[in-house]
């Protein structure tokens, strides 16, 4: 029973305890009035989602009032104008080397079929004026053999024109058929006087032999000042059977090279013989190129220029590619 008392009291006076210990505020923190008072500002300036719309709208017309003023468009039209120039330039620049490029690629197929056709078409003008005159020369015959020594003698003027203005081999069709007629006179030979002076044998020089005109002379065939030691000159002896041209040669690090090889004659006249690309251009095995060994060489049959004794000079000359060409050996083969 006292316990029991005891619990009473102490939770009947526990409210009063708990009443006595309330704080009160007489004073706010300084740093909660600012925050406060920050607040409160902050309030006073926000943006409603009106006010945020209608300045949304405002940007866009200020923006595309400004892109149509004067003086922003006059700028923009100078500065398309510009640009419009700059790519005309590019452009020009850039069809100039797609030019340069497909002159390049097709130089080399121009000449060849070039000469193919000019061959083909001076061997059938030669085919068909050498068949005019042989039949000319029938015509002729003709006539001599029925009397008709007028016309044979128009024909014959005709014919001779016409072996006068060609190339053909046919010089001379036989005029001896057209006089087989007529028996010329014997002549008895004189007696040779005894105080005549004795005719001297001369000697003719012996023909020309058979012969390697080389030279190992390392050449370097490319743009510009990169060229040097590019032209080889020779003093051949030429023979009948004709002459051939042959170049060991190579880039300078691939077979990436293209160019021109001409031939200047004793007479003067300068001719293109041949053209290297990296078609020609071959090794003779896998290893770097370093010498004539290594390379296959190009030949090139110039008969046709080498006619005549004296000094002959072959040249090299670059058109285009990545790499030099590096001669390693050059030289001109009599038959």
């Amino acid at each position: 029973m006292k316990k029991f008392l005891i619990l009473v009291a102490f939770f009947t006076l526990l409210p009063l305890a708990v009443q006595a210990g309330v704080l009160t505020i007489d004073t706010e923190p300084p740093e909660f009035i600012k925050l406060k008072q920050k607040y409160q500002k902050q309030k006073k300036t926000s943006v409603t989602p009106s006010q945020y719309k209608k300045l949304q709208q405002e940007y866009e017309r200020d923006t595309a009032k400004i892109l149509q003023s004067p003086s922003y468009l006059r700028q923009k039209t100078m500065i398309e104008t510009a640009q419009a120039q700059e790519i005309q330039k590019i452009e020009k620049r850039y069809q100039a080397k797609f030019a340069k490029l497909k002159k390049n690629a097709v130089h080399m197929v121009d000449r060849k079929y070039k000469n193919l056709l000019d061959n083909h078409k001076q061997l059938s003008h030669k085919a068909i004026q050498s068949q005019y005159i042989v039949n000319l020369k029938r015509l002729e015959d003709k006539l001599i053999r029925a009397g008709d020594l007028g016309g044979a003698l128009v024909v014959q003027t005709e014919r001779k024109k016409a072996m006068q203005n060609s190339e053909s081999t046919i010089t001379g069709i036989s005029e001896k058929k057209a006089t087989t007629h007529v028996s010329k006179p014997t002549r008895k030979k004189a007696p040779a006087k005894k105080d005549s002076v004795p005719v001297k044998k001369i000697s003719l020089p012996p023909a020309a032999m058979p012969h390697v005109y080389s030279s190992d002379k390392r050449g370097f065939a490319g743009s510009g000042k990169t060229s040097s030691g590019n032209t080889y000159t020779f003093d051949i002896n030429p023979t009948e059977k004709g002459a051939e041209l042959f170049f060991y040669a190579y880039g300078r690090k691939s077979n990436d090279s293209y160019g021109e090889v001409f031939l200047s004659t004793p007479g003067g006249g300068k001719y293109p013989v041949a053209y290297w690309s990296p078609d020609q251009l071959k090794q003779s095995s896998f290893r770097d190129v370093e010498t004539a060994k290594d390379v296959i060489p190009l030949k090139v049959n110039i008969s046709k220029h080498v006619k005549k004794a004296g000094k002959y000079t072959i040249e090299f000359l670059y058109r285009d590619g990545n790499d030099a060409l590096i001669i390693y050996r050059v030289g001109i083969e009599t038959k």
